[in-house]
């Protein structure tokens, strides 16, 4: 797929701005059951598609108190999952 130039992004940002300018200006002018289910559909539009970045973590020393490692349980085990 062609790479989408800054150009044709622009365009887009400007339609879309125009589309939410509408919406705003008239949301008023639509019947109940549509306002309902335009916000339905924003609502799924606004959660993220793609994931943009990148997960990282740091392995650090085990804590030790009275010379017993310090054991976090953080979050679910995954490995019985797993298997």
């Amino acid at each position: 797929m062609a790479e989408i130039t800054q150009r044709e992004k622009n365009i887009k940002e400007l339609f879309i701005g125009k589309c939410w300018t509408f919406l705003h200006d008239n949301f008023h002018k639509f019947s109940l059951p549509n306002q309902i289910k335009i916000a339905l559909e924003l609502a799924k539009k606004d959660i993220p598609q793609v994931l943009d970045g990148e997960v990282r973590y740091t392995m650090m020393q085990t804590i030790k108190i009275q010379e017993q490692p310090l054991r976090l349980d953080l979050g679910e085990d995954i490995t019985s999952r797993l298997n």
